[in-house]
């Protein structure tokens, strides 16, 4: 079979593997580890800089002249990495049963990053080394012009798998299931294409055979199904699991424990059927309302919140979103559809339903039941834009009630600032903003006077005839006590920046207490851990005498994919900010960038090519998407999707072209290890440090400084 066909399958598959090991083991971690976003910028630290390591030390010491022989070995490569993304998801699912750790603990974000190294650092390993072991030996065999198309080879494979896992596999297979059957294609493939009449042919195919037989053996002996499911469900060990199931947007289990049902949606707590939070929030929104006979309620329906509402006769008529279309179906499935009267039923995103003017009236009453702003898709839902488009949607004397989890007699000093910067973003949109302090913290927001006099709370709960022996009157003057009220009202002045779109403060303050105090001595002793593995690689990937020669290109090169990634980051991050579906369409936005990447490549081979008007081009689309998001800062909701697309592409040409362009002057090795440590300092840096104390202005803002700087490089 010919040579270059037996590369580009082998180049095609590692960019398919690499592609669905990326996606898979970030939906794991972030659905049973680790819920926040901002692990993704970690994520891709670690795997740049394995394969930094991999491509530049591993490879020259390991394989330093290959022949036909070690092509033959590099065949085997498949094989390992079809075994150990599979063992890696077990880890992350078992991670914490091993250690004890109760399923509703989130884990601290440096022990998310400590599992992350764990988890990628292997399989970026070797996934790399087989890259850098097929380019190296074509560029032996005096192929460097096929050589220079290895790059488009493999993010073909990519965007391939990215577009069909989202399109077909995510929410049908499971993630198990799926890195099981891509590791069968990688064999078989690796099978048929090393089919030769040779000595070392025929050993290969043997083994090979003998592999995929063993390999098998789970499928047929239904061994594979039976971990997939126990393994979903290890952590759940204290709970009985009454269904389950992985859906696009995530994982979905219902429990039972003590008679009591609970909804777990990503490793998170999500709801707990018939709690008692849903009495007091539907509690204090119609009694404390001037009126109530049309309200809209977010989220929470099925939890409790719709069978409290229908006590009160006052109201006639309800609207009810639930946030996502797959979970609310699954959950209807099983407890049986709400049938209740003058209800109107919406399954999907509560600010494309608004944004879109999907509802057509307005409200008395506005009931908001969000998660904990500790994740980029739950602090959406409390910032200052979609409390403006809330205001937008209730009458004039309306209300508007949500609840942040806080603690009634004493409240963290690490919550306030959470609690700071959603009030500012409320305050900014309601001109009267009331609390009622407790286990929740209620904030009731209306631009007139709201009725919470313990008097009148009680004289409307006796007109509504409604039996909630929560409000009773020692309940209702107790929480309602103005001293304890002022206090709470007088510490949420503190002066920390307001909840929004483009900063999302109220998710980056719930991390920095992890992230920056380090106050705890486990805290520092991660972050030595961490810093200590990474100068580790840093040493055995630079090549000092090297840098020397070319000094001028590595250091664009550097600072070019340092951007690049940073682009892409940023746009995932404003993707999520504002659509919330990444979960459901990472491996399309995966697949973008590569697209861009490929584009790139294709786009540096064009005669008189010159880098720096990619860079110059870059550098004006970077201002222009700045003053793109900030004209719509009043309408945020309608930026156009395809624009972060283009980003997301522009991106991908800059750092594609940007390698395809100076391998010609450089080490391909070094600068491929360059290439990588760059991507690794900008996913980490933006995710850890520049995003959560800037924003995503200023964050683009620094991405065109730093190509401004590549142009005085002059490469």
């Amino acid at each position: 079979m010919n040579l270059f066909f037996k590369i580009t399958v082998l180049v095609f598959l590692n960019g398919l593997s690499a592609m669905i090991c990326q996606i898979i083991l970030f939906k794991e971690i972030l659905s049973q580890i680790y819920a926040n976003e901002l692990i993704l910028g970690i994520m891709f630290a670690f795997w740049f800089t394995a394969g930094a390591f991999s491509g530049t030390f591993v490879y020259k010491k390991l394989l330093p002249e290959l022949s036909r022989k070690n092509l033959y070995f590099i065949a085997f490569l498949p094989v390992i990495n079809s075994v150990l993304p599979l063992l890696m998801v077990l880890f992350i699912r078992y991670f914490k049963f091993i250690l004890k750790i109760p399923v509703e603990v989130m884990v601290n974000i440096w022990d998310a990053a400590i599992i992350s190294s764990i988890v990628f650092i292997p399989v970026s390993l070797f996934l790399t080394f087989n890259f850098s072991a097929i380019y190296n030996y074509l560029k032996n065999q005096n192929l460097n012009n096929y050589a220079g198309f290895l790059y488009i080879f493999e993010a073909t494979g990519a965007i391939t798998i990215g577009i069909i896992f989202t399109l077909f596999l995510s929410g049908e297979t499971s993630t198990l299931i799926t890195l099981y059957w891509i590791g069968i294609i990688n064999i078989a493939a690796v099978y048929i294409i090393f089919r030769e009449k040779d000595i070392q042919g025929k050993i290969i195919q043997v083994i090979l055979s003998f592999i995929l037989i063993l390999y098998l053996v789970p499928l047929f002996t239904n061994f594979l199904e039976k971990i997939d499911k126990e393994s979903e469900i290890v952590n759940y060990s204290k709970y009985d699991v009454l269904k389950n199931k992985e859906l696009k947007t995530g994982k979905v289990i219902i429990t039972r424990f003590n008679n009591i049902k609970s909804i777990f949606f990503n490793g998170n707590l999500h709801y707990v059927i018939d709690d008692l939070k849903y009495k007091e929030i539907t509690g204090w929104a119609i009694l404390s309302s001037n009126k109530n006979e049309n309200v809209l309620l977010i989220n929470s329906g099925y939890a409790g919140c719709l069978k409290e509402l229908k006590k009160y006769k006052s109201i006639k008529s309800i609207d009810y979103i639930e946030n996502d279309n797959e979970e609310a179906k699954f959950i209807e499935n099983y407890f049986g559809k709400l049938n209740y009267d003058n209800v109107n039923y919406y399954y999907g995103d509560a600010i494309y339903y608004l944004s879109k003017n999907k509802i057509n009236k307005k409200f008395d009453v506005v009931i908001l039941n969000a998660d904990y702003p500790s994740t980029l898709f739950s602090a959406r839902y409390f910032t200052r834009e979609f409390f403006n488009l809330l205001k937008n949607y209730i009458v004039d004397d309306g209300l508007l009630i949500f609840s942040i989890r806080a603690g009634e007699n004493f409240i963290d000093k690490k919550i306030y600032p959470v609690l700071v910067s959603v009030y500012k973003a409320a305050e900014k949109n309601f001109k009267n903003i009331n609390l009622v302090p407790g286990d929740n913290l209620y904030f009731l927001c209306s631009n007139k006077d709201i009725n919470l006099k313990p008097e009148l709370v009680l004289q409307k709960l006796k007109k509504e005839n409604v039996e909630n022996p929560l409000f009773n009157k020692k309940y209702v003057e107790y929480m309602l006590e103005k001293e304890k009220i002022q206090n709470i009202k007088n510490k949420l002045q503190a002066n920390y920046r307001t909840n929004n779109v483009f900063a999302p403060f109220a998710c980056f303050y719930s991390i920095r207490s992890d992230l920056f105090v380090f106050k705890n001595s486990q805290n520092i002793l991660k972050v030595l851990f961490l810093l200590l593995l990474f100068v580790i690689l840093l040493k055995y990937i630079f090549n000092p005498d090297e840098f020397k020669i070319n000094k001028r290109n590595y250091i664009a090169m550097f600072l070019i994919s340092f951007v690049g990634i940073m682009l892409e980051i940023l746009a995932i991050f404003i993707f999520q900010n504002i659509y919330g579906y990444f979960y459901q369409l990472i491996g399309i936005l995966f697949a973008v960038f590569m697209f861009g990447i490929i584009a790139g490549c294709l786009i540096s081979y064009i005669n008189n090519f010159r880098l720096n008007f990619i860079i110059s081009l870059n550098v004006l689309i970077i201002f222009s998407f700045i003053v793109y998001l900030l004209s719509f800062i009043k309408d945020i909701y309608q930026i156009n999707f395809f624009v972060i697309v283009f980003i997301i592409i522009c991106a991908g040409v800059l750092t594609g072209s940007s390698y395809n362009f100076l391998i010609k002057k450089t080490d391909a090795s070094f600068l491929y290890g360059i290439d990588m440590l760059g991507g690794a300092a900008g996913s980490f840096f933006v995710s850890i440090l520049i995003l959560p104390v800037a924003g995503v202005i200023f964050s683009l803002l620094l991405c065109s400084i730093i190509l401004i700087l590549v142009l005085f490089l002059n490469v």
